[in-house]
């Protein structure tokens, strides 16, 4: 798939459960575009050209509670099975957060409206903004290593909810989920079963 360098790279995935680090198109592939991505899940892309510049960094770190970098190798991070484990986790955060990927490369799996994963393949310079309750996953892609710098908007605790009752039931996850009904035209409220419906 070619792209240019400041254009994200994003596609509905296949169901196939092996192979984290292959591309998962589905058959025929679905890409979608920034602007798509932002609709049917409200996760928001920019790029970033030079992410050595502090000035950027510095832009982007303002207004933000916490912030840390997070070096995500075999080779060279620290407690890789286990966080190779917890990122390729269903999960959601009760805050905002940001991401921007300083070096390698990594999958990263958003949920759109319909529960359906956006596989999102994010490289240097590539900055994506997730909303609050939205469940999301992280693998390494072929590189086998990723660099980011994870800004946290409205906290200085980075906590992962993973994906059952007590996730589903969080407030922020409803907020979630009705947030989308402006972006797609229709009141949308979650089930028990955290499927969407009209509501009525």
């Amino acid at each position: 798939m070619e792209t240019t360098m400041n254009q994200l790279r994003a596609w509905y995935r296949d169901n196939v459960a092996d192979d984290p680090v292959g591309l998962h198109l589905t058959n025929p592939p679905h890409f979608l575009s920034a602007e798509e991505v932002k609709l049917n899940s409200g996760v928001e892309y920019e790029f970033i050209a030079d992410t050595e510049d502090q000035a950027e960094l510095d832009k982007l770190r303002k207004g933000c509670s916490h912030y840390d970098w997070l070096d995500f190798s075999k080779d060279t991070g620290t407690n890789f099975e286990e966080n190779r484990v917890k990122f390729a986790q269903e999960h959601l955060h009760a805050d905002p957060e940001k991401r921007l990927i300083t070096d390698g490369g990594g999958f990263f799996e958003v949920r759109d409206q319909d529960d359906r994963w956006i596989r999102l393949h994010l490289k240097k310079g590539d900055l994506i903004t997730l909303p609050a309750g939205i469940y999301h996953r992280l693998y390494l892609d072929d590189k086998g290593y990723v660099k980011m710098l994870r800004l946290y908007t409205e906290t200085t605790e980075w906590v992962a909810l993973n994906r059952g009752p007590e996730a589903d039931q969080h407030p922020v996850r409803a907020q979630y989920l009705n947030s989308l009904h402006e972006k797609v035209g229709c009141l949308l409220v979650a089930t028990t079963s955290n499927k969407l419906k009209l509501a009525t």
